[in-house]
């Protein structure tokens, strides 16, 4: 099985926070979230404690409209809602979908919270760097081996048993398996970018 880096293609407009909407949306239940609610170092728009505030957003650029958009300035990624339509038990069962109201657009989108995170466990590091690993290994400790295994990740399948996507360990990249691919394809939808990084052995 193949393993892709999913990212929003910068073909696709650009949008920037605005303003919030004066409504919160109560979808983090704390038993199910703590890792979620730990992990938001570098995800804080929109979470107010244990809420979400509706982030309006407004376009930064003149690109073209797609299913998948950046958020100026971070790492993340917002999502239609016809890719969540198309997409959705997969993505409920693997996630959390929060909703973000963008200016020129009718329906809402999307930002999406993987909550599948893989730890070193799960990346063969033999497998992921190959020929180099002898090279690195000499000059650096194991957390850094694993660090650059997660660029081309070698995932043991017993830790994919029923997840297409997911999260490595230190990373804040989103990672899937062709299996989202595929829909993705089928539908039709626009603005994603995949990279092949890994397979499962």
């Amino acid at each position: 099985m193949e393993i892709f880096i999913l990212k929003c293609s910068d073909k696709y407009t650009e949008y920037k926070f605005k303003s919030f909407i004066n409504s919160e949306y109560k979808n983090i239940d704390i038993k199910e979230r703590k890792y979620f609610l730990k992990n938001t170092h570098d995800n804080s728009l929109g979470f107010k404690k244990n809420s979400w505030s509706i982030p309006l957003l407004e376009k930064s650029n003149r690109g073209i409209k797609g299913d998948c958009h950046f958020l100026k300035n971070s790492l993340i990624n917002i999502f239609s809602k016809n890719f969540v339509n198309k997409l959705g038990d997969i993505l409920e069962e693997q996630g959390v979908l929060f909703p973000i109201k963008v200016e020129d657009r009718d329906d809402y989108f999307y930002r999406y919270w993987v909550i599948n995170e893989l730890n070193e466990k799960a990346v063969d590091i033999n497998c992921s760097l190959g020929e180099m690993k002898k090279v690195f290994e000499e000059s650096i400790s194991n957390r850094k081996l694993y660090d650059i295994a997660t660029n081309t990740p070698c995932i043991r399948k017993e830790y994919l048993e029923n997840i297409s996507i997911f999260r490595l360990k230190g990373s804040n990249l989103m990672y899937v398996t062709e299996t989202i691919v595929n829909y993705i394809d089928k539908y039709k939808l626009k603005g994603f970018l995949f990279t092949k990084v890994g397979n499962t052995v």
